[in-house]
Parts: C-alpha cells; structure tokens; sequence
C-alpha cells in the first residue's frame, strides 16, 4: 500500500522507520496499543460498568464536536451575509 502512495510525507517517514531492518524497537507502535485495547477490553467485561461510561464519554465528545461544528458554520455563514461572500466572485 505504501508504494501506491510514495509522495506523501509521513508514509515516507513512517516507511523510513519501520522498515528497516535494524530499527530497534519499532514493535512496540504494534504492541502497545494491543496491549492498551486488551486491557480496556477485559475491563470492561470485569466491570459492565465501565462500558456504559466509555460510550457515555464517546457520545458527549461527539455532540459537543458536532455543536462545536455547526456554532462554526453559522458564524462563518453569518460572516458571509454581514460582509459579502467572497466566494461567489
């Protein structure tokens, strides 16, 4: 996949660093966050809980993403009708 794409940047970087065969430690960009998913997985068959809280925080961070959104889009659109969209010429 990464030779469909050779011009951009951090595909070069991450392909500079990874495949090199003497990079050390280069499994851990893979083991860690395995490892973080593993454990948030058996907490939250531990603790019901706690993926009720996750999926709380997930929907919260999505609705004030989204108000945040649609506050810029009204005040850009207000801009455009105060002072002439600059767009259309």
């Amino acid at each position: 996949m990464l030779r469909d794409f050779p011009g951009l940047l951090y595909m070069r970087a991450y392909r500079s660093y990874t495949s090199q065969p003497g990079t050390p430690g280069a499994w851990w960009l893979l083991m860690a966050p395995g490892i973080a998913f593993i454990c948030a997985a058996l907490a939250m068959i531990i603790w019901p809980a706690l993926l009720a809280y996750v999926v709380g925080s997930l929907l919260l961070c999505a609705g004030v993403f989204l108000v945040g959104a649609a506050w810029q889009m009204r005040h850009s659109e207000q801009h455009g009708q105060r002072y002439g969209s600059r767009l259309e010429g």
